[in-house]
């Protein structure tokens, strides 16, 4: 089972929750979906760093850890 991070934009503050990753391109990017409209985004990593770059939960460590196993 998966368990899905939560990330908020620096910009507006918004709930974000990370549904997937995938490579495109031999680039990783990764789908977030708006916890309040539900709007979906694709981002490449540098793009996740950028946006999300300012909150707690954004990181180096933790953009290589999006996901959680149990």
């Amino acid at each position: 089972r998966v368990l899905f991070r939560s990330f908020f934009d620096k910009c507006t503050g918004k709930k974000y929750l990370c549904q997937s990753a995938t490579n495109l391109g031999g680039i990783k990017h990764y789908r977030l979906k708006s916890a309040e409209s539900e709007d979906v985004i694709l981002l490449s990593e540098s793009g996740l760093k950028i946006r999300f770059r300012d909150k707690p939960d954004v990181g180096e460590k933790n953009i290589k850890n999006l996901f959680l196993q149990l």
